[in-house]
């Protein structure tokens, strides 16, 4: 059977992304978290179809957010998921939800825009406390195509990675461990401060500042912003 350009094309962008980051996959580096942590409180912004929700422990309580969720596997009896944006979610539902300090880890997996995963993390910031750990897919760009703020394949990392480099200029208290998770890294962001007001005093500007940046700064500049550390090996205990 003949693949379709437009199939082939992904097909080939997917395979380039495994070439890059070699590593245990995003789901098997999500498990082991949950594993060490076994967090009280966790939260998930894009959910999808709820794989890696799934791999939270059964006393876990997780809080699944996707404006259109398509679970396809068992969820534990402690989700709850609400199909709405993140943006509704933390305007309209949230303080009946989450109290301040009791988010453990959450996951930042929702729209790959730059402006959506600062929103997102300004957000989740705010009901942290200071061993919380907040972790962010799809930070680590494998190609031009892939990470064009206008999706025109299957694989799709967006502009995320420019929440790296807007971090490490702005947000120098916090602490990233970038893991080479495939296909395109997880950022563990500690010392996190549910106090810190900078990202949101100055999000127009950060927008203003991010979202021109293309993804010939990210090639020039990996090596000093994107250090990546072997997923496989990584000792948890480090990021504190």
């Amino acid at each position: 059977m003949l693949i379709s350009g437009y199939l082939f094309d992904n097909l080939i962008s997917l395979m380039d992304a495994n070439d890059i980051l070699m590593s245990e996959s995003y789901l098997e580096t999500l498990k082991r978290i949950h594993d060490f942590f076994l967090p009280k409180m966790y939260l998930e912004i894009g959910i999808r179809h709820g794989k890696s929700l799934a791999l939270a422990s059964p006393e876990t309580c997780c809080i699944g957010i996707d404006p259109e969720p398509e679970i396809s596997v068992p969820v534990h009896k402690n989700t709850l998921i609400f199909p709405m944006t993140s943006d509704m979610f933390f305007s309209t539902v949230h303080a009946d939800i989450i109290d301040p300090g009791s988010l453990d880890i959450a996951f930042i997996d929702g729209m790959h825009l730059f402006e959506y995963a600062l929103r997102d993390f300004i957000n989740i910031e705010k009901y942290c406390h200071d061993t919380s750990v907040i972790i962010l897919h799809d930070c680590f760009p494998v190609d031009y195509e892939s990470s064009q703020r206008t999706r025109t394949q299957l694989f799709w990392t967006g502009d995320v990675w420019k929440m790296i480099v807007a971090l490490k200029m702005y947000r120098k208290d916090v602490k990233i461990s970038l893991l080479d998770s495939d296909p395109s890294g997880l950022a563990l962001i500690s010392h996190v401060d549910p106090h810190s007001t900078i990202l949101r005093d100055l999000y127009d500007t950060l927008c203003d500042q991010y979202i021109p940046i293309h993804y010939e700064w990210f090639e020039k500049n990996k090596g000093g912003y994107f250090p990546v550390i072997d997923a496989k090996t990584f000792d948890f205990t480090r990021i504190f």
